[in-house]
């Protein structure tokens, strides 16, 4: 019995050690990955997207428990929550290329809005939603 224990130990640790190096736990189950051109103009995630990921065809809210997004060239700026600021080139949280963000709260997803962090660098960012 103390054999399948301690293997049991030395695999939950291994996995911590590498969710703790910057990867993401999948919770939801993913249906497609989104590619993303990010423009000079502040829009929602769900309006860069061009579809909403959030409601069915027939507008039924699906249950988005998170969204991974992954920014692949250049900078974007982001704001959350309803009563935020559009984010500008000087305003805004920042995700550098080659940086992935996971958000797992409906609510910041809605509301997140994007932009380039630097004018004519249009950022490419990939989204994939969990339900």
């Amino acid at each position: 019995m103390k054999k399948p224990v301690l293997v049991l130990a030395i695999v939950l640790m291994a996995m911590t050690t590498y969710a703790y190096q910057g990867v993401f736990p999948v919770i939801g189950a993913p249906e497609k990955t989104y590619q993303v051109t990010v423009t000079d103009t502040a829009k929602t995630l769900i309006a860069s997207v061009g579809t909403n990921f959030m409601q069915t065809a027939g507008s039924r809210p699906k249950n988005v428990v998170g969204v991974i997004i992954t920014c692949e060239t250049y900078n974007i700026r982001f704001t959350l929550g309803s009563q935020s600021a559009d984010p500008s080139t000087t305003f805004g949280h920042i995700l550098y290329s080659g940086q992935s963000l996971r958000l797992a709260n409906p609510t910041a997803i809605q509301y997140m809005k994007i932009i380039n962090a630097e004018t004519g660098k249009a950022a490419v960012i990939h989204v994939t939603p969990e339900y």
